[in-house]
């Protein structure tokens, strides 16, 4: 292949999407924190897809028409960390191709070095051993082809792809805590993908969706029961095998029986498919049986469901009601757990986005936010240490408005910094309130691991308890209340002067167990002690002491 025209562009990369989904739980299972937290899989994968999604029905001349428009939907649809840094990537590719009618080897090689010089210059402090590593390595490999009229796009992206697969691989010996834990890097590994998904298409194999290669839909069963708008958002784009034979209200009546809020949109020889499913897997079978699937995505609506319907409902007229006319000074943040949100609405918080950790928001979703409010000044608390960077791209979009970030990594850290707030102080004022209350909090988490795993130095074991001060894992037992004692002795004796110990209750723990700490602390030490019910996931306790 001499060129790569733009429709071929086009499929190239919904194959890259394809095969990036194919493998997203793979993915997101290189994670490093013992914890089910690991979700870069699943973020590269929701920002590349949704992009893909964006290109997937329009019709481009040019290969600088069709970048720029994938470039600027994953910055908006960016999430995570690895979803930020890759929405980058592509926008160095989009800045390389500004004049480009349809590529070239040449084209493909200058685009990957813009490509990784973007993302290093979209990063504070660079981390060698991620997937930002991976992108220069490949681009500086290109960089040494000697492209000449025989050089093919074939050629070009079989270097690639080797280079990066090297790259990866070599991820361990870079980043010491890769080869503690025993995995290369998630981002890295999310990178190769696109690249050899791209490879395939051009090599005359088109990556399909593989249903059984992912498993999105294993926490459905017989036994669980959801309601109203629970379930899952699942949305198809199929190409008809045969226009003629295919009836559109037959299978209209046939998909409304599988859930609800459902839009079926026919052109031509391509339909497109949205619905609120209980069994996504039986709308995907369903369609299925009348043509092939060119984007699948399935996003799961049910998390939480038993703990917040009545929240998320909250949420949103809380918001509606919460657009007002402009003022001087707003705050937004980033929440989950109807207890952490209940919280942050009596402290009067502006605007709450509700996601975090394991359901990181976009930029998108922040850029809504900020939007909403209406404000002079905003104040953003993302509450995780990967929302922080799509944070900062939404800033960058709305750079029209005065915005600051303050990086909390922990809901705990956002409550703090509310608490010391004033819509009616002056920006300046309440940033240096803010933080000075942060630098003396300390924060903890005990959270159930996964597996065995060693960190740190740390040895631990499959469903022990994990010990996190200060985002770091300190230790490990085999109980939750020993290990509870354990770490909130080592937080007061790391402290020279404390007054009070908040113990956030997670969705797995009663305040029985909370109250057995507090009894702990309060027979040992003289400091005040509060139980907040935070109904957050995967940490089973969170702490915070001042």
């Amino acid at each position: 292949m001499e060129v790569l025209k733009v429709n071929e562009l086009k499929l190239a990369i919904q194959s890259a999407s394809n095969k990036l989904f194919n493998n997203k739980e793979r993915i997101d299972a290189l994670n490093i924190f013992p914890v089910p937290d690991g979700d870069t899989g699943t973020n590269m994968s929701s920002t590349f897809q949704k992009a893909t999604d964006m290109i997937s029905n329009e019709s481009f001349k040019t290969t600088k028409e069709l970048i720029e428009t994938f470039s600027r939907n994953m910055l908006l649809s960016a999430r995570g960390n690895s979803g930020v840094i890759l929405s980058q990537i592509f926008k160095g590719f989009s800045n390389a191709w500004k004049s480009t009618k349809e590529l070239t080897p040449k084209n493909i090689v200058d685009g990957f070095e813009e490509a990784y010089k973007t993302a290093y210059d979209s990063v504070l402090k660079p981390v060698e051993g991620t997937i930002l590593t991976v992108i220069r390595e490949v681009a500086e490999e290109l960089l040494k082809l000697k492209i000449t009229k025989n050089t093919t796009i074939d050629k070009v992206f079989d270097v690639a792809v080797k280079t990066s697969k090297k790259s990866l691989a070599n991820t361990p010996n870079i980043l010491p805590v890769l080869k503690e834990v025993g995995v290369v890097d998630s981002g890295g590994e999310g990178l190769v993908m696109i690249l050899e998904g791209i490879k395939s298409f051009i090599d005359g194999k088109f990556v399909e969706v593989d249903m059984d290669s992912t498993k999105p839909f294993a926490l459905v069963n017989d036994i669980e029961v959801y309601s109203g708008e629970f379930g899952y958002c699942t949305e198809l784009i199929i190409k008809i095998n045969d226009v003629k034979k295919f009836v559109k209200n037959k299978f209209v009546s046939q998909m409304e029986k599988l859930g609800n809020s459902m839009v079926v949109v026919n052109d031509e020889d391509i339909l497109k498919i949205h619905i609120h499913a209980i069994k996504p897997g039986k709308v995907l079978e369903l369609g299925q049986k009348i043509g092939e699937f060119l984007t699948v995505k399935v996003e799961n609506m049910t998390e939480q469901a038993n703990n917040t319907k009545s929240n998320v409902e909250g949420i949103k007229n809380y918001e509606m009601n919460k657009i007002q006319p402009s003022k001087k000074n707003a705050i937004i943040s980033c929440n989950s757990g109807s207890g952490f949100i209940d919280m942050m609405k009596e402290l009067e918080c502006d605007y709450i986005i509700e996601g975090g950790q394991s359901n990181n928001p976009s930029a998108q979703d922040i850029i809504e936010a900020i939007d909403a409010v209406n404000a002079k000044n905003i104040i953003i608390l993302p509450n995780n240490s990967n929302v922080i960077l799509a944070a900062q791209q939404a800033s960058k979009i709305r750079s029209d408005k005065n915005i600051h970030i303050i990086p909390t990594k922990s809901q705990v850290e956002g409550i703090t910094a509310i608490m010391n707030y004033s819509s009616e102080l002056e920006l300046k004022d309440n940033l240096q309130e803010i933080e000075q209350s942060l630098k003396n909090l300390i924060v903890a988490e005990i959270a159930q691991s996964v597996k065995d795993t060693k960190i740190n130095n740390v040895k631990v074991k499959k469903n022990h308890y994990l010990m996190v001060l200060q985002h770091k894992i300190i230790g490990s037992k085999k109980d939750l209340i020993s290990a509870s004692k354990t770490l909130v002795e080592k937080m007061i004796k790391s402290k020279k002067r404390c007054e009070m110990l908040v113990i956030y209750c997670g969705n797995n723990v009663s305040e029985k167990e909370a109250q057995e700490i507090e009894k702990y602390v309060l027979n040992k030490y003289d400091i005040e002690v509060q139980i907040q019910i935070g109904n957050q996931n995967i940490y089973d306790f969170m702490f915070g002491l001042e």
